[in-house]
């Protein structure tokens, strides 16, 4: 009986040992893998305000318009529609809206972008879930666009979780291509607020609600690298620069908003050009 219990003493002394020797560095590994992934995005907040950066699809990967859970109830332009078409739809939110009045103010309503039409389609109030069949709408009433830029997702911050904001993502981005199937499409990115209202009942803090804005961001620029004829605005907006903001915390100020018209040019530009 002694003997039995030693011999399980040491055999659990000695399990025990093993698996404290395995475990630390597994956690230690975790949590510098954390700790590098924390300072990175730290890093990347800290950068100062600036021109965006323009990404290309890689052009080569299946259209997820192929998997679109609504694009069977979604009709694509007809060819009398498109024919001669020049024209850039900028459409979204009270981003866009105000982008338009600030442009107009500066002479910058058309881009500088010589025989196109640039259309400015803002709406205060719009979301990623709701932006499919705004778009279906504006189409019954306007010829279609030869390049669109998408600017929504602000508001569905702080309302909706981040699994349901990338699903929003995906139907936005299928009913796009369905509805619009020889359109570039570019997905400006969603910009930081100063102050998030946090409005469902799924995150209350500001800093799990800019997490998820940072979730969505990042899964649509995969998203958008998947597709065909498609790019990706990475705005650059510093939140510790409150000069860039309206005083609403919402919004952009003049300087801003000046930054963001300059990102769409630059965009529109690579549309068409392939050069930035």
């Amino acid at each position: 009986m002694g003997k039995h219990k030693a011999s399980t003493s040491r055999g659990g002394r000695g399990k025990g040992a093993r698996g404290s020797r395995g475990r630390p560095r597994s956690t230690s590994l975790r949590s510098q893998t954390r700790a590098t992934r924390a300072t990175t995005e730290s890093q990347a907040s800290q950068q100062p305000t600036g021109p965006g950066v323009i990404e290309p699809s890689l052009g080569d990967g299946p259209e997820i318009a192929q998997q679109a859970t609504t694009s069977h109830s979604l009709q694509p332009p007809t060819s009398h529609q498109s024919s001669g078409a020049r024209r850039i739809w900028l459409f979204g939110d009270s981003f866009i809206r105000r982008a338009k009045e600030r442009a107009v103010t500066t002479g910058n309503h058309n881009l500088g972008l010589e025989g196109y039409e640039v259309c400015w389609w803002g709406r205060g109030g719009t979301t990623l879930r709701n932006y499919p069949s705004d778009l279906q709408e504006r189409l019954r009433y306007s010829p279609i666009p030869t390049s669109i830029i998408i600017h929504v997702g602000s508001n569905d911050l702080g309302r909706y979780s981040a699994k349901e904001c990338r699903q929003a993502v995906d139907n936005a981005l299928n009913s796009t291509r369905a509805l619009l199937p020889w359109c570039h499409i570019c997905f400006s990115s969603i910009l930081p607020r100063l102050y998030y209202y946090a409005q469902g009942r799924n995150i209350t803090s500001q800093a799990a609600i800019d997490n998820v804005r940072k979730s969505v961001n990042k899964y649509a620029k995969r998203r958008i690298r998947r597709m065909h004829n498609a790019s990706f605005i990475n705005h650059m907006f510093n939140c510790h620069e409150h000069w860039y903001f309206n005083r609403d915390g919402i919004h952009l100020s003049d300087e801003g908003s000046d930054i963001l018209i300059n990102d769409f040019k630059r965009a529109c530009q690579f549309a068409l050009t392939g050069q930035d």
